[in-house]
């Protein structure tokens, strides 16, 4: 994509100011364009590099931070725990990425929150009128020491929330248990053993 605005990227990314080098790139494949971008810079010992890569329609899919020089504690010991790890992503990602983060939910699960050795990894499942869609989703990765968000990914169907089928018509789930015993056609089976 031509017209992306790598200024507005940038100041959705709350970068150091030193973070001065740039690079971009384009990559077409058959159904999209993206743009790759990079900034990196050091000072005073630290530096660090972000990488995103931007769709088509300029948002933000996939964001990669990585930072260097002399951090203090271990951590091993994070002074915050996995359900404050997801409202600590979830709080960055709508800064980062609105147009995905306000239509998620963390999948609070030890399936999906994982803590790896200095990392919290939390997925986010899209949610339209209360609907999950788990084919839509954000997986996001938070320091654990510093409780920054240091990497994430977004999986989406480019699906308006006002064009998703409106649950009026869906049995809650005592409802739907009954017609299902009522409705249920049971027949005898007769199966030969091969052996």
């Amino acid at each position: 994509p031509t017209d992306i605005d790598v200024e507005e990227i940038k100041n959705k990314l709350d970068l150091p100011s030193y973070y001065v080098q740039t690079s971009q790139n384009a990559e077409l494949d058959e159904n999209s364009s993206y743009t790759n971008i990079s900034w990196s810079g050091e000072k005073d010992g630290k530096g660090g590099t972000v990488s995103v890569r931007v769709d088509s329609l300029g948002r933000i899919i996939y964001y990669n931070g990585y930072e260097y020089g002399n951090f203090e504690g271990d951590f091993h010991l994070s002074s915050f725990d996995s359900k404050e790890a997801s409202k600590l992503a979830l709080s960055q990602l709508k800064n980062i990425c609105p147009e995905f983060a306000f239509e998620v939910v963390d999948k609070v699960d030890d399936e999906y929150i994982l803590r790896t050795s200095e990392y919290y990894n939390i997925k986010f499942i899209r949610y339209v009128n209360n609907i999950p869609y788990y084919s839509n989703y954000i997986t996001a990765s938070i320091h654990a020491g510093t409780g920054k968000l240091t990497e994430f990914s977004v999986v989406w169907d480019n699906i308006d929330k006002d064009d998703f089928p409106k649950p009026a018509a869906i049995l809650k789930a005592d409802k739907a248990k009954e017609a299902y015993k009522k409705n249920i056609e049971i027949t005898l089976g007769n199966t030969k053993d091969a052996s």
